[in-house]
């Protein structure tokens, strides 16, 4: 391989997922990395000319693949984090697209509130765990951050 991994990902954006969780013989089981979340730990292994989002951490696989939630009015909100303004304004219509509403709540500092067992992982709305509509999101968090340019 000519390239080094980091490599591959120059000039991309990486929507990040994970959820600090460690798959052993007895189960699932929660594993906060030193770093204090998996976003944190995933962005220390990043070159620093990609740009990292944390979104969908704190749903459930159902609720990401639920046309009924998608297409809810007012829609659900989708939180996410970004590591800059630019990412965050690259990355906000790709996640438009999937019928959520996105809804920055801020940098990668705060990846533990959208993993497993955080702020946003907490909650119910009426169209479920987890999920909150624009209104319910807008009561129970106050309105949305602006990233910092």
């Amino acid at each position: 391989m000519s390239e080094e991994p980091g490599d591959l990902l120059d000039g991309k954006i990486l929507i990040d997922v994970a959820n600090p969780l460690d798959v052993t013989p007895t189960g699932v089981q929660l594993r906060r990395p030193v770093e204090g979340s998996a976003g944190q730990y995933l962005a220390s292994l990043l070159p620093a000319n990609v740009g990292h989002v944390k979104a969908f951490s704190n749903l459930a696989t159902a609720a990401v693949a639920s046309s009924a939630i998608a297409e809810a009015s007012p829609k659900a909100v989708l939180p996410y984090l970004a590591d800059s303004a630019e990412t965050s304004a690259q990355v906000r219509p790709l996640l438009a697209q999937t019928g959520w509403q996105p809804r920055y709540v801020g940098t990668l500092r705060s990846a533990r509130d959208l993993e497993i067992t955080g702020t946003y992982n907490q909650v119910s709305g009426r169209l479920g765990r987890n999920v909150l509509d624009v209104d319910e999101f807008t009561a129970r968090f106050g309105p949305e951050q602006t990233p910092d340019a």
